[in-house]
């Protein structure tokens, strides 16, 4: 694991996302990727991975900020 990212594990199930949670959370925010990507500090291609399931959100000030956007729905 490289420094400042973070694996998530049953433990803590909120440093879990996975596509469908990703994408969910976008939509219900109604932002385009792109936005999204810019409100996270990720890149829109990152975005892109992440919602097709190749890939899923490690860094630290990634995952935060996921957080942040979803407590703020609630």
């Amino acid at each position: 694991m490289s420094r400042g990212s973070i694996a998530p594990n049953e433990k803590y199930p909120d440093l879990w996302w996975d596509k469908t949670r990703i994408k969910s959370l976008r939509k219900r925010l109604g932002m385009s990727p792109t936005q999204f990507a810019a409100a996270i500090g990720a890149t829109r291609p990152s975005v892109d991975h992440w919602e097709a399931g190749r890939h899923k959100p490690r860094d630290a000030y990634v995952i935060r900020a996921l957080l942040e956007l979803e407590a703020g729905l609630a």
